[in-house]
């Protein structure tokens, strides 16, 4: 403030808010001016700096020209001097080396002049003449040395100058300089008289080249030069510029040094210089254009530091302004026009204000509305010291409040404590909230009656889907048991028309219901894990009769990059896919229906999926495309069509808003519709492969179709399945052998694209069967079953999975058997429950409504109760209740018609085990029942065997992130002893490194235990130490499924978890304790011993080459028993000869069925070496194979490492024998058990079979797939037929034909079947004639 009185006082405009700007300004105009001075100073002592160094060079080259003529007038002074007087008749001696002159205008008047070689030489070098010019009347001139090569006639100008000077006897004519003026050429001479005492003597001169002098004038750095005489006339330069030496005129009779212009601005830098020896001037002079040219790097920065500095200060000076300045007097004048409008504001507002005094809570100020509604009184000065006290003395100061006056106005308070004038005030501001207050009464009242009228339509649409569908569902499930008895065609056509009406009525009650509870806010989104491929699928497969039907192609195209499964509500997308398909079919007589699925996006967990429904049908007319998501609109459809309820789409349309989506449609009439539904959904397994589909053999598969579309579809998922795709039927270059091809046609057959194919061909068609089937040597599929292609293209690679009696025509309800009280009021109900449930096994008896339910359940013991919920009397919730109430632990279920939201929570709350909406069929009934037959299966329990406390948490959060599970933890051995001995785990997961009890000592300590859980082994040694510690609990007969290297992941985890999950779900075979001897003669007596095939494929070709024959027990009451339930028992007894007798006969017998179509099919039995103990059991097998006119040479014993002979030489000597008989031979279970080098080298095996053991998991380990190669290399090098058996997944076939394997043999192929069976193989795997 004093700072801006003083201001005011200097002059009133720097104490105005905008001062600060003008000071800005002019602080920076003189900064400005200080930058510029600065500048011009450096300029000018630049240009002086330059200017002085010019002036040097200039003076440089002057007296350089000054040398140049001195040393010229020195020469011809010298010669004179030696010039002397010859006295005339007097004789002379020459040498060689001179040249005598006489010089002189007559003979008695002559000087002798001697040139010796030396001067001849130096006039030669400095380029100069010597001239003698004589005087009198006739001036004769003579040239008495001519150093140059051309030589001109002597100016006549230059003899008149002489002899006009003859007779002047001044000094200075001692040393005459001339020169022609007029001519631009002209020569200089330098005279001087012969004998300066006497006046006749003549002249002596010098004459010189114009081009010598003007070299010798030149010189760059000092500019260019004139040569001017007394009167100030040219003689000699190098400028072009004749102005300048005008300009130079009356600069002649001084010595200059100067700027010389025509104008105001200089152009030229001059000096001029008188020549000592002469009155003549030698003038420099410089262009001052050059001198500014040499100066341009200083101009230069000097111009770009002074914009800069302008730039600069004009950026800062406006940073300044706008930054501080500006705002400033913004913040000013708003402060100015704030405290103005704020007073105005408190008298204007709509609100009454008033400020309270803290210490006698006094109204310090206030507006007129604080003064007419607070009043004046008493009531007024009590409620201020109520509002101090809150809002200055609580611990919770309260600010608000809202209060009725006297005169009933509803006020609301909105205080807060502040400051003013010193003091301790509380602001407050009165809102009259009367008329709010008044809204918020009606509201409520509105709210309430609203609340009433939506529970009345809830309950009206509660009553109605009850009282409509209990009917309805008592009408199908009269329907669907009528159907299941003997009918005649008539009746059978009148069910179905029945049905199809009855079902149509359901699905028009069913969508009226969904938009009712949609708008009525019912309908609840129930999300759930699910795969979008397998559930386009599941849609496509039930509308692919109807599309086949009407002609049409019906196909789906999958885009690859879709996640494996995701989370949503599975149950309303496939209602909406539902509708959307089923009116693409209805509305579509001729052309195609394409379900698009693709995926739009991607941003983290979440993906967009998009489904587009496109048909070729008759289209939407334009002005009805507007209304087509109106509820009960249609159009006209096919004529032969039903038409709809016009519900289908408006449901769709909500539903898709409903999860965050929507629906576009794009329509043309005659060219067809395309629907499409854009989803959010979330994403938990982004994989494209499934974890029950193997990764397919990296080899070229050619795909072709008559839809690009859908060769491009299935090529991407053949990339994801690990094949590489070429779409078109042209071999790629270098392919040695027909690569697989793949046809797809998106309606049924009509003609092969591709008949001549040479390699294996899969056809998939629209009409294609799910499961994949050969059919004369062409495998055929379904087109739009991804599972089925990937199954018939890993098939047609060499890689078939093959299982007898999984795939039945008809499967019949499962029998529950169950005793079951059927509690319902409505008399057809009960009779259609009571048909369905006898349909499932079961027994049952009915009662009317809950309290006779109440009587019979005391009475009888029931497995379940299924009661209705709505019953009179006791319905199904207060019955439920009052049963739990009294210990019942049965299953109570549940059975309404009404789907409103809700409805299945009640239920549970109520102490029900299920709820069932729809009892109109049999499979829902069975899905409902079926968890009651079957116990719960409780949370695995697992033992967790580490050391490191760390660890223990992070495998405790791995677990718990992977499920449900009961966890112990033990930190060593003898703490692992001790919680299996309190209670049974089904799994132990050990660690090996651990101090005390290690992982080792604690397995063998595990297998002595009464109960044997599943082992998993962890360890971070190599994979060599846990295969070691594996091998451990094996042959302690502890079942290891996992091995697990550190650090351990979450997918190893998983892949655990479900091994385990598969053990607990498997049914191991019971044991037989009362095998007996005789028992096994009777079942080889009786053939239930068997033998069953299992085949054997080349790797070269992918087909079935040999079979390894497998015993099999088919007993009369436990079903197929393998070979581990009685092969000791047989050993025991005895009896392995006798089952080696039987393995034979039925083994030629399969080789003489198969040889009947065409099939020449070698045959592995398996021969215990013991048995080569017997001498004579070569010539005993080999009478036994020609009695049976059976085939040595087809015929091959694989020697079983189970047992050993005698005496080593047995086995020798039976493998020779057996070789010599021509059986072949074969090393049975090779890299395991007693098999050795020296053993494969020196017997006469014609077979070398790799063990399991060697094979499980060889593609995830090195140094198994290093001990592979290397069996196999030995085996080829032997020339043995080398087969990997027990190979189960595509990658291990995958490494088996890198490493040039023979032959495989394992489940992945086939796992052993009968005779019959292992017909149908060879059928599938093509013609004998392939063969």
């Amino acid at each position: 403030m004093k700072l801006k009185a003083y201001l005011h006082s200097i002059t009133p405009l720097l104490s105005s808010p905008h001062s600060a700007r003008r000071l800005l300004w002019i602080l920076a105009i003189i900064l400005l001016s200080g930058l510029l001075a600065g500048a011009y100073n450096f300029l000018l002592f630049t240009f002086n700096t330059e200017i002085s160094q010019r002036r040097g060079y200039m003076s440089s080259a002057i007296a350089e020209a000054h040398t140049f003529f001195t040393t010229r007038q020195s020469l011809l002074e010298s010669i004179s001097l030696s010039a002397t007087r010859q006295p005339e008749g007097e004789a002379v001696s020459v040498s060689a080396e001179e040249i005598h002159l006489l010089l002189g205008p007559s003979a008695k008047q002559q000087w002798s002049l001697w040139l010796t070689e030396r001067l001849r030489d130096y006039l030669q070098t400095k380029q100069v003449n010597l001239v003698y010019v004589s005087t009198g009347a006739n001036a004769k001139v003579s040239r008495l040395y001519n150093a140059t090569p051309e030589v001109g006639a002597f100016s006549k100008t230059i003899l008149q100058q002489l002899d006009a000077l003859k007779h002047d006897n001044s000094p200075e004519l001692d040393e005459l300089w001339l020169t022609e003026q007029d001519s631009p050429h002209a020569r200089l001479y330098i005279f001087i008289r012969l004998d300066e005492r006497d006046r006749q003597s003549g002249w002596l001169g010098l004459e010189m080249d114009p081009s010598e002098v003007s070299a010798a004038l030149s010189d760059q750095s000092a500019g260019e030069f004139m040569m001017l005489n007394a009167q100030g006339a040219l003689l000699f330069t190098n400028n072009l510029m004749p102005a300048l030496g005008k300009r130079l005129l009356p600069l002649q009779e001084q010595n200059f040094f100067g700027l010389v212009g025509s104008g105001w601005w200089p152009d030229h830098v001059v000096i001029r210089k008188q020549l000592k020896s002469s009155d003549w001037q030698l003038v420099y002079s410089i262009d001052l254009c050059s001198v500014m040219r040499a100066l341009w790097l200083q101009l230069l920065g000097t111009l770009l530091f002074c914009l800069l500095s302008l730039s600069l200060v004009w950026l800062l000076v406006r940073r300044l302004e706008q930054r501080f300045i500006t705002p400033t007097i913004h913040r000013i004048q708003a402060l100015v026009e704030s405290e103005l409008f704020s007073r105005d504001v408190i008298q204007t507002a709509p609100v009454a204000l008033c400020v309270m005094r803290r210490s006698d809570g006094k109204v310090v100020l206030e507006n007129t509305l604080s003064q007419q509604w607070l009043g004046q009184d008493g009531e007024r000065e009590k409620l201020c010291f109520i509002w101090i006290q809150r809002a200055f003395e609580s611990v919770e100061p309260e600010l608000t409040d809202c209060f009725e006056t006297c005169d009933g106005r509803h006020l609301y308070l909105s205080s807060t404590p502040t400051r003013y004038k010193g003091e301790d005030v509380l602001l407050c501001a009165f809102s009259d909230i009367s008329a709010r207050t008044q809204i918020e009464n009606t509201l409520q009242q509105a709210r309430e009656m609203a609340e009433a009228a939506n529970e009345a339509k809830t309950l009206f649409l509660a009553t109605m889907s009850h009282e409509i569908r209990t009917p309805l569902h008592g009408v199908l499930g009269t329907l669907e048991l009528l159907g299941r008895t003997q009918l005649d065609p008539r009746q059978k056509d009148y069910l179905h028309a029945i049905e199809g009406s009855s079902a149509t009525l359901l699905q028009l009650i069913s969508d009226v219901l969904d938009v009712s509870k949609i708008e009525a806010g019912q309908l609840v989104l129930e999300l759930s894990e699910f795969s979008v491929v397998e559930l386009a699928q599941e849609v496509i497969q039930a509308y692919s009769a109807a599309a086949q039907r009407k002609g049409l192609k019906f196909y789906a195209c999958y885009d690859s990059r879709l996640p494996e499964r995701v989370m949503g509500d599975v149950v309303r997308i496939r209602q909406v896919l539902n509708n959307l398909l089923s009116n693409a079919v209805k509305f579509t007589d001729s052309g195609r229906v394409v379900l698009r699925l693709s995926l739009q996006s991607r941003e983290g967990e979440r993906a967009n999926l998009l489904w587009q429904i496109s048909d070729t049908g008759k289209g939407i007319p334009q002005a009805a495309q507007p209304f087509i998501f109106e509820p009960f609109f249609q159009t006209a459809g096919s004529t032969h069509e039903v038409i709809g309820t016009g519900l289908g789409l408006p449901i769709c349309l909500r539903l898709s808003q409903l999860m965050n989506g929507d629906i576009h449609m794009v329509s043309e009439v005659g060219l067809g519709s395309s629907f499409s539904l854009s989803l959010p959904l979330e994403v938990l397994s982004a994989s494209t492969l499934p974890s029950t589909l193997t990764r397919l053999l990296p080899e070229t598969i050619h795909v072709i179709s008559p839809v690009r579309e859908l060769a491009e579809t299935i090529s991407g998922w053949l990339r994801n399945w690990g094949a590489r795709p070429q779409i078109g039927d042209s071999p790629l270059p270098g392919e040695s052998t027909p690569a697989v091809l793949l046809e797809l046609h998106p309606g049924h057959l009509e003609q092969q694209l591709t008949p001549d194919w040479a390699g294996p061909v899969i056809l998939a068609t629209g009409d294609g069967n799910h499961v994949p089937q050969i059919i004369d040597g062409i495998w055929r599929v379904n087109l739009n079953n991804l599972k089925a292609i990937h199954h018939a293209v890993s098939a047609a690679q060499g890689v078939q999975v093959f299982k007898p009696g999984l795939y039945n025509k008809h499967k019949e309800l499962r029998k529950l058997n169950l005793n079951i009280l059927v509690a319902e009021d409505n008399a057809i109900n009960q009779l259609i429950l009571s048909d369905q449930l006898e349909e499932l096994g079961c027994t049952v008896e009915l009662a009317s409504n809950g309290e006779e339910a109440l009587s019979i359940w005391h009475q009888g013991d029931f497995d379940l109760l299924l009661t209705d919920v709505n019953m009179p009397k006791l319905n199904g919730y207060e019955l439920t209740r009052l049963l739990r109430s009294q210990g019942c632990m049965a299953p109570i279920i549940g059975a309404t018609a009404n789907a409103m939201l809700g409805e299945e929570e009640l239920c549970l709350a109520a102490g029900m085990s299920h709820c069932l909406v729809n009892l109109s069929a049999c499979r829902p009934c069975l899905n409902a029942l079926r968890p009651t037959k079957e116990l719960p299966m409780k949370p695995c329990s697992i033992l967790i065997v580490e050391d490191h406390p760390f660890q223990l948490v992070y495998l405790q959060n791995l677990f718990s992130e992977l499920g449900d599970f009961y966890l112990e933890c033990a930190q060593d051995g003898v703490q692992a002893l001790a919680c299996l001995q309190r209670r049974d785990f089904d799994l132990v997961l050990t660690d090996l490194l651990m101090p005390g009890m290690d992982g080792v000592q604690f397995i063998q300590k595990l297998a002595t235990l009464r109960s044997r859980p599943a082992l998993a082994i962890m360890s971070a040694s190599s994979r060599r130490m846990l295969m070691a510690a594996s091998l451990v609990a094996r042959n302690l007969e502890v079942n290891v499924i996992g091995l697990i290297s550190k650090p351990v992941r979450a997918s190893a985890l998983s892949e655990l978890l479900d091994q385990l999950m598969r053990l607990r779900d498997s049914t191991p075979p019971a044991p037989l304790t009362d095998i007996d001897r005789q028992s096994l003669l009777d079942a080889l007596d009786n053939a239930e011993l068997q033998a069953w095939f299992q085949p054997k494929k080349a790797l070269a070709n992918g087909r079935i080459v040999a079979a390894e024959a497998l015993v099999r027990w088919i007993h009369p009451e436990h079903g197929v028993l393998l070979p581990g339930v009685f092969l000791s028992a047989l050993g025991a007894f005895n009896l392995e000869e006798r089952l080696l007798w039987l393995m034979l006969e039925q083994g030629m017998k399969a080789q003489s069925q198969w040889a009947q179509q065409g099939y020449d099919i070698p045959v592995s039995i398996n021969l215990p070496t013991h048995l080569l103990n017997s001498d004579d059991l070569p010539d005993r097998i080999h009478a036994f194979v020609l009695n049976y006119n059976g085939v040595p040479g087809k015929i091959y014993f694989e020697l079983m490492e189970c047992s050993t002979p005698q005496h080593i030489s047995n086995f020798y000597a039976g493998a020779c024998r057996l070789r010599i008989k021509g059986f072949g031979l074969s090393q049975d279970d090779f890299g395991k058990g007693y098999s050795s080098y020296i053993n494969l080298v020196s017997t006469p095996f014609t077979e070398l079979k790799i063990d399991r053991a060697l094979i499980r998991g060889c593609n995830d380990n090195e140094e198994l797939a290093q001990a592979l190669t290397s069996i196999v290399g030995l085996g080829r090098q032997l020339g043995l037929t080398v087969v990997a058996e027990g190979v189960e997944t595509a990658q291990e076939l995958a490494l088996l034909r890198k490493i040039d394997c023979t032959q495989v043999q394992g489940f992945l192929i086939s796992q052993a079947v009968s005779s019959d069976l292992f017909q149908q193989l060879l059928t599938h795997d093509g013609p004998a004639s392939a063969y």
